[in-house]
């Protein structure tokens, strides 16, 4: 591979990312989720029973049962169940091919990312935060565009144990959580230097064969590393919100 000659650095606003990133805001927040560490993620880890227990347990409960409780408010197994569908068809892991550790891993995932989901949920309804109908079916719309047809778009809600209208109503949570994160966490002076972008180039030419140039990659690297900071400053909001919630396990 031909060496890259240094360009010269430059910064790059949030705002000019904007809408590219909203779009992925679901995807961001439930990666963010995942990646917590301590926390409700300490907590889940350590107060949880065995895997077998664990297992046993889920099997014996109904789709409506509490499987924990965060500031008094019930999760119930169907809400665990569809964070954990969502999980396994974004990395398209096929659930029959989990043995007993990578089973118990998911569920402890799943049980963390829907903690801090509700968490979150709680939060931006405190804050009174309205979304419009018109801005809902926007967002649907265009998640709709997506796929090359209903079949196809009807078969990934089926594969992540949703219907359109839970589909409806997860676009309208992500769109108020985005206008609350909007309020508590200065986004807008995230950037990226050209030092940056120039390290996580090395970084993927190291570990890649046939790396097209830096200029080809540069906007799609600008847009991971602007990313990756806001995942970071979601998950320390997060931690904050844990660190005072009262969480209680069930399972």
């Amino acid at each position: 591979m031909e060496d890259q000659q240094k360009v010269p650095q430059r910064e790059i606003s949030h705002k000019q990312k904007r809408s590219a990133n909203y779009k992925k805001l679901a995807l961001i927040l439930l990666v963010v989720i995942l990646l917590l560490g301590g926390g409700a993620w300490y907590f889940i880890s350590n107060n949880m029973n065995s895997t077998s227990n664990t297992a046993q347990a889920l099997n014996n409960l109904s789709p409506s049962d509490p499987i924990a409780r965060v500031n008094g408010e019930e999760i119930t197994r169907s809400d665990l169940d569809t964070i954990q569908a969502q999980i396994l068809s974004q990395q398209g892991i096929d659930p029959a091919t989990l043995d007993a550790a990578m089973q118990q891993e998911l569920l402890t995932q799943a049980l963390n990312a829907v903690v801090a989901q509700t968490l979150l949920r709680q939060e931006v309804e405190n804050a009174k935060i309205n979304v419009g109908e018109d801005e809902v079916s926007t967002q649907l719309e265009e998640i709709k565009a997506q796929y090359e047809n209903d079949s196809e778009y009807a078969q990934v809600l089926k594969s992540q144990n949703m219907t359109e209208d839970d589909l409806k109503t997860q676009i309208g949570e992500n769109l108020r959580t985005q206008k609350y994160l909007d309020g508590v966490i200065d986004t807008n002076s995230l950037s990226v230097s050209g030092e940056e972008v120039d390290a996580a180039y090395k970084q993927v030419a190291t570990n890649t064969e046939d790396v097209p140039p830096l200029e080809d990659m540069r906007e799609q690297i600008e847009d991971s590393i602007i990313q990756q900071k806001q995942q970071q400053l979601v998950a320390q909001h997060i931690q904050q919100l844990q660190q005072k919630a009262d969480i209680e396990l069930l399972i």
